[in-house]
Formats: structure tokens, C-alpha cells, sequence
């Protein structure tokens, strides 16, 4: 060992025993007088007699919740313990948690599918290095970005390849973790780390509590897992389950703490000095339904219950975030399956009656650590009750291999060390979240505790969410029209500008587009930028014609077609809508007079002005509709702001419309032209264009792409015996589906190709193997339905090639560039059937006959087993 290796050993030493010194001696006295603080605080508050209980205010009451609940949970568990140590048994049998560690495994899997599955479609647009955030270096934040480090190692330079190509690496990997029937650590390693380097990119869109709580929760999951590959059964028969080595007990209880500091910081932010007053009025939910980030159909009916209903609501709110946490840490073991069950029966009230990203799927999570194999065993009747370790089980004599005792001895001595290594990493694990949970418990104990992250690896973090509500709903409404429109001539901005930055630098109109409302600064900023600030009337080129506005709708926010009901979509996010609503309805409580839009709306509406089909693709108006039938796009985009409210019920049954809007006082249209955003090529850099023109429904097929190829490799082998040269079908399965990847992957970012047409016969072709490929899938089981299946889908996919599906005509576009010369431009035009169709169709029919098999094999499994009973 040289002599560098030992001064970086010493100074580890050093700084672990600085650490343990500060826990012990500075930390933990600091930890239990806030305790103290808090617990003589509520002493006060507590009446002595019950007359005094009734007289009390709800807000006192609301606030002795937590430290009454504390000191019941310590005495329980003190009573508990004490039963324990006289040997009366609270529990007749040891609890195991190998099921536990399987719902542990599968619940991470979705969350991570939901999480990569929205920046894989999402990113580009968004953060990309042309998108509405831009990133260009993922070492901007100063944050550790391993995967990405990694790459640039290699020799290849960030871009948007590199980011997508993370992006979907992640979702095949949370596929495998998800479906797989075998996993070992690497793989929830390899989708901690490639999630850690997308959120510490610095994307403000990025930076929410569910990014850093999945991390944390990913970070336990690691310590689950055996070195060895873990088989992981998914439809828990007796013959499938194969357990592997028992899961760590601290590590359950660190996935228990996290549910616990969950709960308990959602609870504290409600009666903070910050949260508002609705929480101790009980009636919050009055108006949450209605301002919340994106509703859900069954909000609307939420919202229009009786008065009763919502206080009630709010009432048990209280009791799940400050009273059932301490339920969950009692050493009983029927009071913590009952508050495991509580818990996860409010995170699904709140998934039924809003979008909340996937921050409900990872609360529900750390509870399952709560339940047992015993527990779970009677959920599902058909797994294993009675679940040993391998070390204990013994096979049947015909089965067993004569091992020599020396190679007995050798297995057990290595299963031995590597059960002691497992053990011994559990304790550091445990020790170091309680270290680093000192902050987030200090937080707990502040005047208004929020969320917040103590490192750059999202190790603990302080979780507090909803403790403002808004009252009223603001609403961004766009609105796009082709019709030939110019701006006034006399509207331009001003070259000269008195407004400066905090570095002193002049700031130009185009900086100064997002403060046009600013409520000192923005009369004098319209004044001076009124193109930029959107106030410049349109004047028509035709004066017989009038403008016709049509819709630009968010994915899942109100908008100007009223009759759109709210739909579903958790736990996948849409991350733009959700920083809209940040900047409108979150930020703009009581607004009157002239607003302006945020900045990346109208980033965004100079991204869709310019051509730029990524911005599209993040709304939910169509492509097709927002670009005319030449492909150009909007003449203009016209922003504005108005109030939203839920209709009634005789409203709805009358006119089918959800929402009813009303004007604000003072609130003026702003108006942005395309001619203020010419799409002007970089010639002497095609990669750095500032638009970029992408193929349509691209995402579609690289998600077809990655999920054939799982469903490829996932397969036994045995299921492709029935077919002629298996290993090579199933080889060349596999090729084709990484061959459609790359192929859709790196065409977008080949400008001299045609792109479109390229992609768009990958398309039909992929569509063909992927059908082919679940076709055969369970092709032994269910004969009938798996020829059909195949036929169905080589019927689409042969169509598709035979009929054209795709036409391209060009037209001559005149364009006038700042005095230079005219010039034409190629515009393509979509055909009327789209090859997507073609793929969603052929998808669906592979999915639905998926579904059949499995029900037939459930059926089969339920006939056995009753004959088996019988």
C-alpha cells in the first residue's frame, strides 16, 4: 500500500470519527431538547379536565397531535418490549420478508418506468440542449453526474443521443426490474445511478420532492438485494419461488423510517406559520380539488360533496400524517399491518382524485415493508405460507448432486461470509441514515418545515408538500391561428433600455419578456418592449377574412375547450403542465390587471412560432393540427389569463362543459407573431440548430423498440423451441429491435436524410417484428389465440407496406428574411393514415391476447388448485 493510499485511509478514519463525535456529542443532545421543547409546548396546551378538551381551539388541538401520539407509541412499544423480555410471545412465529422484499422490488421497478418514461419523452423538449430549458452541460449544477462522466470518459461529448439514450437504458432496466424473473443489485444500482444523473443535471423542472424521494427509496432498495442473482416469481406458485437470503431486518426498518419521515413532515407542513388557513378550518378541500396541479375526472364529483365530507376529509388528513407515523414504528405487529393498511388506502384515495406525478405510488411503497410474509400470504393464497431460507431447504433425494464434503464445506463457508458481509453492510447502512437524518428531523421542529436535500445524493431528505392552497384557479389559455396576419408597423421594441441585471449588464426587450407584468416595473416595460411583451394588435392582411383562434391545449390543464374532461394520467407526469401551474395558478393567488406569461411559455410559444416540433409534442393539441396541411406553422399565438371553476351537476348534464371561466378585471390578450421567430438555419453547424424538426410520433416507435426487446430477451428459451432454429429466431428478434432503436434513435439528428420517410418504414417494420415476437410468446398454451394474433398483426403490417402511406408533396413558400433575397423551402404533408395508428393497433391486439393467456393460466391454476382442495 503506497503512502497516498494510507493518507486517504487516515483521512476517512478522520472524518468518520469527526462524524460519529458531532452525532453523539453535538447532534443528539440538540435532537432531544427540540424534543423536550416540543413536548413541553404541548403540556401546556393539554386541559386538565375535559371541559377544558372541548373548550380548546382546533388549532391547539391539531398541534399536540404529534407529541401525544410520541409519547403513546413509546410506551406501547416500552409495554411490548417488556411482555417480550418475560417471554410472553406478542407474536407466535418470526416474521419473514421474503414476499415483502418482492413488492419492495416490483413497486421500485414502476416507479422507475414512470420516472424514465417521462424524461425519455419528455427531455428533449424540455431540457435539451435546443429545448425550452436548455442544458448544454451536465456539469452546470455542480453535481456529481456518474453515468453521464462516465460517457464523456469514453470519448463521446454530451448532447440530446446522450440524454435520451440514458433515458431509455433506464426504462429497459426498470422493465427488468419490473417483469424480470431474475435481478440481481446491478440492476437497481445501474437505475439509481442513471437517475441521479438526469436529476442532478439541474433542470428546474427536475427539482421536485417524488425525484429526490425516489432516489432515496432507490438507494434502500440496493441494500435488498444478495450479491448473487435473486429470482423474483410473478405468479408466486410453489415451484417458482426461490427466495434467495433473508432480507436484512434494518433494512426494513430503514424503509419504515422513510414512510414514517414521510408522513410526519406531509403533517407538519399542513400547521406551519407558512401553510394556510383552510387546514385548521377544515376546509381545504373546498377549493383543492379545483386549484389542485392537474385534476382528474373524479376530482369534479369529489369537489361537489357536502361540507361534512371535506372536513371530514381534512380531519383524517390530520390523523394520517401526525398520528398514524408513530402507529407505524410501534414493535406490534397487527397495530402496524393496520397502519400499513391505512396508509395505503389514503395514497389511493389521493391517486383516485388527482395527478400527482408518481409521489403517491412512492409513498405507498415504504409502507409494504410493514407487512409480513404471514400477512401477505393471505392476500395471496397461492404463494408459499411457510418461506425458508435456501441455506435450510433440502431437495428431494433424486434430485441432489453428490457433492464431495469438501465442496459442501467450501459452499457453506462462502454462504456463511457472505450472509456475515450482508449483516455487517446493514449495520454502516443503518448508522448512516441515522446520521444523516439529523437534519431532516431539525427540520421537522422548524417554524414551517418544506422539503429540502442535505447532499447531492439524495441520501435523507425533509419531505413537507401542499401546506399553501390556493383558492381560486388562474388559467393560462393559448390559442394558435394560420390566418395571414401581420403586426403593426409602429410596434417595435426600443433599442435603448434602462433596466439592468444584478450583474449591471444592459437587459435587452427579449430578456425582458417574462417581467411585463411585473407589478412596479411593468407598465415602463410594455412600454418599452411591446412586441416582446405580446401587446402589438394584429392587422390582416385580407380585411374581409376575421381571425379564427383555435386551441392550444396543455396535456392534462384546463384550456379554452371547456368540455375536455380531466383525464388520468399517474403515475406518469407531465412535467411542463406542472411548472405551469407553479407559475400560474400556484403564483398568481389574487391577481389583477396586465399578466404576463412565465418564461418558458413563451420560450415555448417562440419554440412553436419557429417550426419547432418538440414544443408541439409537449401539448396535447395534435401536430397535424397546429401546422397547416404544408407544414408551416401558427401565423400567431395569442396568451391570456382567466378564472376556472367547476360547473355544476345541471351545468354539466346540460352542456357537457367542466370547467366555467370568467375574465379577469384588467387582463389583456398578448399577441405573439411569427415573424418576431424566423427559423434561421446555422449552416456551419447542422447539430446546433436552434429548431429542430423531428419525425412524428418518434417516441412510439422507440418505445415499441425497447419494449420488443425486452419482451425478447425476457422470454425462457423454452418458449421458442416450438418454432424452427430457435436460438437464431430469437437472436435476430433481438437484433432487429436494437437495429429499430438506433435507427430511430440517431435518424432525428441526420439532417441531410430523409429522415421522415426513413423512420416511418422502420415504423411499419418494427411494428411487424414486435407483433411477431409477443405472438410467439406462451405460443404451447393457447394455441388458437397466438395464430390468430399473428395473422391480425402480419394482415396491419402488410397493409401498411402496400399501401402507401406516406405522401409528400412540396410547395413553394415565399419568405422574406430581413431584406435578402426569396427563397423556397420544402414543407412535407402527413398522410391520412397514420403508420402510428397502424403500430398502436397492432400493439394493442398483442396485448389483449397477452391478457387472455393469462387468464387462462389463472383459470387453469385455480382448477388445479380446487381439484387439489377437492
Amino acid at each position: 500500500m503506497g503512502a497516498q493510499q494510507i493518507d486517504l485511509l487516515e483521512s476517512m478514519m478522520e472524518g468518520i470519527y469527526g462524524s460519529c463525535v458531532q452525532f453523539f456529542f453535538t447532534d443528539v443532545p440538540e435532537l432531544l431538547s427540540l424534543f423536550a421543547k416540543a413536548l413541553k409546548s404541548a403540556n401546556r396546551k393539554i386541559p386538565s379536565n375535559i371541559n377544558g378538551w372541548f373548550e380548546m381551539s382546533l388549532q391547539n388541538r391539531v398541534s399536540i397531535l404529534s407529541p401525544c401520539s410520541f409519547v403513546v407509541a413509546v410506551l406501547v412499544s416500552l409495554i411490548a418490549l417488556g411482555f417480550r423480555s418475560y417471554n410472553c410471545k406478542v407474536e407466535p412465529k418470526p416474521n419473514t420478508y421474503y414476499l415483502t422484499r418482492i413488492l419492495l422490488i416490483r413497486g421500485q421497478g414502476l416507479i422507475y418506468l414512470a420516472a424514465f418514461l417521462s424524461s425519455a419523452i419528455q427531455a428533449r423538449g424540455i431540457f435539451g440542449t435546443q429545448g425550452l430549458q436548455p442544458i448544454t452541460d451536465p456539469h452546470s449544477s455542480g453535481r456529481p453526474v456518474p453515468l453521464f462522466s462516465f460517457f464523456e470518459y469514453l470519448g463521446f461529448e454530451y448532447n440530446d443521443i446522450m440524454l435520451e439514450l440514458v433515458c431509455w437504458i433506464g426504462v429497459f432496466f426498470s422493465l427488468v426490474l419490473l417483469l424480470s424473473k431474475t435481478a440481481t443489485f446491478i440492476t437497481p444500482l445501474l437505475l439509481w445511478t442513471a437517475y441521479l444523473s438526469l436529476v442532478n443535471l439541474g433542470a428546474p423542472l427536475l427539482n421536485y420532492g417524488w425525484e429526490w424521494l425516489t432516489l432515496e427509496v432507490g438507494f434502500l432498495l440496493l441494500f435488498l438485494f444478495p450479491i448473487y442473482p435473486l429470482s423474483l416469481p410473478l405468479t408466486f406458485t410453489h415451484k417458482d419461488i426461490h427466495m434467495g437470503s433473508e432480507p436484512p431486518m434494518l433494512v426494513i426498518w430503514l424503509m419504515r423510517w422513510c414512510a414514517f419521515r414521510l408522513l410526519i413532515g406531509a403533517g407538519q407542513s399542513k400547521i406551519g406559520t407558512r401553510s394556510s388557513d383552510c387546514w385548521l378550518e377544515l376546509t381545504c378541500t373546498e377549493t383543492h380539488y379545483v386549484t389542485q396541479p392537474m385534476p382528474n375526472g373524479f376530482a369534479w364529483f369529489a369537489h361537489h360533496g357536502p361540507d361534512w365530507f371535506h372536513q371530514a376529509e381534512v380531519a383524517l388528513t390530520f390523523v394520517e400524517q401526525l398520528v398514524l407515523p408513530f402507529a407505524m414504528l410501534i414493535p406490534i405487529r397487527w397495530v402496524r399491518i393496520l397502519a400499513g393498511i391505512a396508509e395505503i388506502f389514503f395514497q389511493c384515495m389521493i391517486i383516485l382524485t388527482g395527478n400527482y406525478a408518481w409521489i403517491n405510488f412512492i409513498g405507498i411503497l415504504p409502507s409494504f415493508s410493514l407487512f409480513d410474509d404471514g400477512f401477505l400470504a393471505l392476500l395471496l393464497p397461492q404463494a408459499k405460507t411457510e418461506i425458508t431460507s435456501n441455506e435450510g431447504k433440502k431437495d428431494d433425494d433424486s434430485k441432489q448432486k453428490d457433492y464431495t464434503n469438501t465442496t459442501r464445506g467450501l459452499s457453506a463457508m462462502l454462504s456463511t461470509i457472505g450472509m456475515s458481509v450482508h449483516k455487517a453492510i446493514a449495520v454502516v447502512l443503518f448508522a448512516f441514515i441515522c446520521v444523516k437524518s439529523v437534519d431532516p428531523l431539525k427540520e421537522l421542529h422548524s417554524a414551517s418545515p418544506w422539503l429540502h436535500f442535505y447532499d447531492d445524493y439524495f441520501f435523507v431528505n425533509a419531505q413537507g408538500v401542499f401546506g399553501f392552497i390556493n383558492k381560486e384557479r388562474t388559467t393560462l389559455l393559448l390559442e394558435y391561428t394560420h390566418a395571414h396576419v401581420t403586426k403593426s408597423r409602429k410596434c417595435v421594441d426600443r433599442k435603448e433600455s434602462s433596466f439592468r441585471d444584478n450583474s449591471g449588464n444592459t437587459m435587452e426587450c427579449k430578456q425582458l419578456a417574462g417581467f411585463c407584468g411585473h407589478p412596479q416595473h411593468g407598465q415602463g416595460i410594455r412600454t418599452l418592449c411591446p412586441a416582446s411583451c405580446g401587446i402589438c394588435d394584429p392587422v390582416l392582411e385580407n380585411k374581409d377574412t376575421n381571425i379564427t383562434w383555435h386551441p392550444l391545449e396543455f396535456k392534462n390543464l384546463p384550456g379554452p375547450d371547456v368540455t375536455r374532461m380531466p383525464s388520468f394520467n399517474s403515475p406518469y407526469h407531465y412535467r411542463l403542465d406542472w411548472e405551469v401551474w407553479i407559475h400560474t395558478t400556484a403564483s398568481m393567488e389574487g391577481a389583477k390587471g396586465f399578466q404576463s406569461p412565465p418564461s418558458i411559455v413563451t420560450s415555448l410559444i417562440s419554440k412553436i412560432l419557429a417550426g419547432d416540433t418538440d414544443a408541439v409534442l409537449l401539448l396535447h393539441t395534435p401536430l397535424n393540427k397546429v401546422f397547416d396541411d404544408h407544414g408551416r406553422p401558427p401565423t400567431a399565438i395569442r396568451a391570456s389569463f382567466e378564472k376556472y371553476w367547476y360547473t355544476s351537476w345541471d351545468h354539466l348534464k346540460k352542456t357537457g362543459e367542466w370547467w366555467t371561466r370568467s375574465k379577469i378585471p384588467g387582463e389583456r390578450s398578448k399577441i405573439y407573431f411569427r415573424n418576431d421567430f424566423q427559423w434561421k438555419p446555422n449552416k456551419s453547424d447542422k447539430k446546433m440548430q436552434q429548431v429542430r424538426r423531428g419525425v412524428w410520433e418518434r417516441h412510439w416507435l422507440l418505445l415499441y423498440s425497447v419494449f420488443g426487446a425486452f419482451m425478447a430477451v425476457r422470454e425462457n428459451f423454452n418458449t421458442w423451441k416450438c418454432l424452427p432454429f430457435p436460438k437464431l429466431l430469437k437472436f435476430a428478434v433481438v437484433s432487429c429491435m436494437m437495429i429499430t432503436f438506433g435507427l430511430s434513435l440517431t435518424t432525428d439528428y441526420v439532417y441531410e436524410l430523409p429522415t421522415m420517410a426513413l423512420t416511418d418504414t422502420t415504423h411499419t417494420y418494427s411494428t411487424l417484428m414486435i407483433g411477431l415476437l409477443i405472438s410467439v410468446v406462451e405460443y404451447k398454451t393457447i394455441f388458437w389465440v397466438n395464430c390468430i394474433l399473428c395473422t391480425a398483426i402480419c394482415m396491419l403490417a402488410t397493409r401498411s407496406i402496400l399501401r402507401p402511406f406516406m405522401r409528400i408533396s412540396t410547395e413553394s413558400i415565399r419568405t422574406k428574411e430581413s431584406g435578402k433575397r426569396q427563397r423556397d423551402q420544402s414543407c412535407t404533408q402527413t398522410a391520412s393514415i397514420s403508420n402510428s395508428e397502424i403500430a398502436r393497433w397492432g400493439l394493442l391486439i398483442a396485448i389483449t391476447a397477452r391478457l387472455c393467456v393469462l387468464s387462462y393460466q389463472a383459470h387453469e391454476y385455480s382448477g388445479n388448485v380446487l381439484s387439489v382442495r377437492g
